[in-house]
């Protein structure tokens, strides 16, 4: 009879249910705010990169790289802009005969006396690795953003 009635107070006691509840519910709740976290840190990045593309466009519109080192000044500043590793990025010259939709990387390859127009080519490639990663789960994403600008 005694036992019986220590597991009746026993169940109407609930000075522990927060605690149990709390258990439950709480590694749910880390798991997402992280992955809202990552979520938003990887639009970020993929929006850092896009504006970084878009300033190098608009310096090659407004002063057009006509050699090597003009092109380097543009990939520095990209650099400079995102943080991202000067070999990560590439910025060429290329080239199109009259309203043909493929590019070239020589201008002396138009036939019929054709002019080539001349574009800056913006390429950014970087890499992010979500929190997650460290415990194996998925990959980390590469990211490649391209901008080709007539600059003549």
């Amino acid at each position: 009879m005694a036992a019986r009635l220590h597991l009746g107070r026993l169940a109407r006691d609930a000075r522990g249910s927060m605690a149990i509840e709390t258990a439950f519910v709480a590694p749910m709740l880390v798991m997402l705010s992280l992955g809202g976290f990552e979520a938003s840190s990887m639009i970020s990045r993929q929006s850092e990169l896009q504006s970084a593309a878009a300033e190098g466009a608009a310096i090659a519109m407004a002063a057009a790289p006509e050699d090597y080192a003009d092109r380097q000044t543009v990939k520095g500043i990209i650099a400079t802009s995102t943080g991202i590793a000067a070999e990560d990025i590439r910025v060429i010259e290329m080239y199109r005969c009259g309203t043909d939709s493929s590019y070239r990387t020589s201008n002396d390859n138009c036939s019929g006396g054709v002019d080539p127009y001349t574009f800056i080519r913006i390429r950014i490639e970087d890499s992010y690795a979500p929190v997650w990663t460290q415990f194996g789960i998925g990959a980390a994403i590469n990211y490649q953003v391209v901008r080709t600008v007539q600059i003549g």
